[in-house]
């Protein structure tokens, strides 16, 4: 009897930079487990792209979360699903969590707490997941983490387990062979090749499926291709939603429960995040109202390029099609359009202006750009993008290069970075009954939210202002470094009242903006202020990162705690002055 020819796929983070999934597809992937989340507050950066990318390239997809034993497993779950949960269909993988003892931090983690109450961490991170999404997740981890962390426990073999063991013909499985019921997927190697995965990483994980490709499909219930949602972000959509009750008379509460889209405007920030619902024609609506949300979806396509999910890389790759075209320097075309900034960082997601509204730039080249991109109907066609630098030899241009920066040493090594150092900020402000956020403000870094995942270059856990010697202890353990003799003599820069004010500022947060408006009024006035331009008022909200006022019917009706109008962002000056002006005649009715 012949082998089962085994589905093959990979498992990819935000260290894959830039990925082109149309290669990656082309190659013979069949599925790609993505990194979603981290303890309660990590968002893997790539992963709206990776996640939006795969399915628009027909690639099986999956979402994985990495559990610090440490964070809160409730907390933990519940970012995962509000990240990932949300957009998880019942054709994707199951929600995934990772079990590692790796890098060597992890090992620490787990250690300070004990077995019983490791197990039942695991466990309520496992059952808030499924009682959210109705789908029993899997387990990812290798042999030894789970026999040395986890005493090799049976009590977690009902759910599926994805092992990791490399260059073995056979996976090395734990738990008495998962209770008998062995592997479903098997990640082989962390050094595979696979064509779109390139850059400063181009190794990625390979996997195995413990069956075949259409074994897989039958398990995920997958019958035919599935379908494309619209390009346009959440807000967008909430946007023409609103629009659509508005011409159809119904409330827009109704049409949000029945599609199920209270998410689309969550206070952490959904709104701006790409579309990855239904398609239109799958939504529960009656008929009027599909097509009259039809419409209005089709004039928003394509006016917001967040919703695009397209790298920088991806931007100069169609600059590059659209000079070539024309025999002219692709570069000269980025700058001439106001974009040379786009080259600094090529992974991250670009956010500027929508094509047709760049300057400086022929008709026909913004409709090879916006085909090269995939933007349109001309996009259908097969394009074959050069590379960025492959013009003729008499042509060449100087591009910006990523040259480090020398100046931003790493304090501790490589191995703890800016999220490391806020996690520890958290636990020890949980440990010690404050605030993180107060601790972090008054230890001068909030900043380091806005970066991540760089290595951390700030002062030494002793030489932080701010912080009190129990704090500086417990950051200090759980960030497994030494206090230096500095400690006992650290001198704490800023003055004992202003950090007692900084602390104060965040433990409680200022109430109304202004007495007497909900935030019901401040959509109203958003309305009218667009309006005069003749612009969604709903797109102004969500640009000023406020699409959570209207997620409900009892958030419309709280009092509005937002920043004042004057210190919106994400608007132009003269957007904030009609905003003004409507306030002004809104107070005087009030």
């Amino acid at each position: 009897m012949a082998a089962v020819q085994r589905a093959k796929g990979i498992d990819v983070s935000h260290y894959k930079k830039t990925i082109d999934w149309q290669k990656v597809q082309q190659s013979g992937v069949e599925f790609a487990i993505i990194k979603a989340t981290e303890a309660e507050h990590f968002v893997d950066p790539r992963f709206d792209y990776n996640w939006t990318r795969t399915r628009r390239e027909g690639i099986i997809r999956g979402a994985y979360h990495f559990f610090r034993p440490q964070v809160d497993p409730v907390a933990q779950a519940n970012h995962f699903l509000k990240i990932a949960g949300k957009t998880l269909h019942e054709n994707d993988l199951p929600p995934v969590v990772d079990i590692e003892m790796y890098p060597d931090f992890m090992k620490v983690e787990w250690k300070s707490i004990s077995l019983e109450e490791r197990y039942k961490r695991i466990q309520l991170w496992l059952q808030t997941v499924e009682a959210a999404t109705g789908r029993v997740p899997m387990i990812y981890t290798e042999y030894y983490t789970w026999d040395e962390i986890l005493k090799n426990t049976e009590r977690f073999t009902r759910y599926p387990l994805w092992i990791a063991n490399y260059q073995v013909e056979q996976p090395k499985v734990p738990a008495n062979n998962w209770s008998g019921k062995g592997w479903w997927f098997w990640q082989t190697t962390d050094r595979g090749i696979v064509p779109g995965i390139r850059d400063e990483a181009p190794c990625v994980d390979m996997n195995l499926f413990a069956g075949s490709s259409q074994d897989l499909r039958v398990w995920l219930n997958i019958e035919a291709p599935r379908s494309i949602p619209p390009m346009i972000t959440n807000g967008d959509m909430m946007a023409a939603l609103i629009d659509t009750a508005d011409q159809v008379k119904v409330s827009v509460d109704a049409l949000v429960n029945r599609c199920s889209f209270n998410y689309l405007v969550d206070p952490i920030g959904n709104a701006a995040r790409p579309y990855d619902g239904p398609a239109v024609h799958e939504l529960p609506l009656e008929p009027q109202q599909m097509d009259t949300l039809q419409n209005f979806v089709r004039q928003i396509c394509g006016g917001n390029s967040a919703a695009w999910c397209i790298t920088h890389q991806d931007l100069i790759n169609a600059f590059y099609y659209a000079a070539s075209l024309e025999d002219i320097g692709g570069w000269h075309l980025v700058t001439d359009a106001g974009l040379d900034y786009i080259g600094l960082d090529r992974a991250q997601i670009y956010e500027g202006p929508v094509i047709e509204e760049l300057p400086n730039l022929t008709e026909t080249q913004r409709d090879a750009i916006i085909a090269a991109l995939g933007l349109s109907e001309a996009a259908a066609c097969e394009i074959e993008l050069p590379d960025a630098g492959s013009q003729p030899p008499d042509r060449q241009e100087q591009e910006p290069e990523n040259i480090p920066d020398q100046t931003n040493q790493p304090t501790y090594g490589k191995e703890i970075d800016n999220q490391a150092v806020i996690n520890a900020f958290y636990l020890t402000a949980i440990r010690l009954d404050r605030v993180g956020r107060a601790m972090l403000a008054a230890a001068g870094l909030s900043e380091l939210v806005n970066d991540r995942l760089a290595v951390y270059s700030g002062p030494r856990v002793e030489e932080m202002p701010g912080l009190a010697a129990d704090e500086r202890e417990s950051i200090a353990g759980l960030l497994g470094v030494e206090l230096t003799d500095l400690f006992e003599d650290a001198v704490i820069d800023t003055p004992v009242d202003q950090i007692e004010d900084i602390r104060e500022e965040f433990a409680h947060p200022s109430g109304p903006t202004y007495p007497g408006l909900v935030n019901q009024d401040m959509i109203n006035l958003f309305y009218r202020a667009a309006a005069v331009t003749g612009e969604n008022g709903w797109h102004w909200v969500v640009r000023c990162g406020l699409g959570h006022i209207g997620a409900s019917r009892q958030s419309r009706f709280q009092s509005y705690q937002g920043p004042k109008v004057e210190a919106l962002t994400g608007l132009s000056l003269e957007q904030r002055a009609a905003l003004e002006t409507e306030l002004a005649q809104l107070s005087v009715q009030v």
